[in-house]
């Protein structure tokens, strides 16, 4: 199933998502590529803008990227499941669709409920408390929690709540 990124926060912000997501595929010792498929994916993110030109050594993906493991999502139809084949793109609904990473496999997939009431940001996953949330908010792209908060929860946001899943390609689990 298709699995679309943005490439920019609401804030305009660039997200460097996909940056992060070959960081982290780069640092799991499961993911298996050529070097010819590597190369054809990571060219065809340059020529889009969405990594970093000079960007071609795994030395550097881990110096320039902290790696997203994972993302969050609605799910009301639940139509994510284990080995359910992962496509991820940029530029979805669009003529500049772009896959940039190989097909994966959904490895698990995660409850989550995050709330945001009176100024207490609080995030549970398969109905366990996290505390270390900051991590959680890095494994998913963001710079920290507060930073994961802003998305989730905008100011203005009449919403105080979120219901969704986590979506792992890696074996990362909470």
């Amino acid at each position: 199933m298709i699995i679309p990124f943005s490439v920019t926060f609401p804030s305009g912000q660039p997200t460097d998502f996909v940056g992060k997501i070959w960081a982290g595929l780069l640092n799991d010792d499961d993911f298996v590529i050529n070097n010819r498929d590597r190369a054809a994916f990571l060219e065809g993110c340059q020529n889009r803008n969405l990594i970093y030109d000079d960007v071609l050594s795994f030395d550097e993906y881990r110096l320039l990227y902290k790696p997203k493991r994972h993302t969050i999502r609605i799910d009301k139809p639940e139509r994510w499941h284990v080995g359910s084949k992962i496509h991820m793109v940029v530029f979805n609904r669009s003529k500049k669709v772009f896959q940039f990473a190989p097909v994966l496999e959904c490895k698990c997939v995660q409850d989550i409920f995050i709330t945001n009431i009176q100024g207490r940001f609080e995030i549970s996953i398969d109905d366990k408390y996290q505390y270390n949330i900051d991590a959680l908010a890095k494994n998913d792209g963001f710079d920290a929690a507060d930073h994961m908060r802003q998305f989730f929860f905008p100011k203005n946001s009449k919403c105080d709540e979120f219901k969704g899943k986590i979506i792992h390609w890696t074996d990362l689990k909470y």
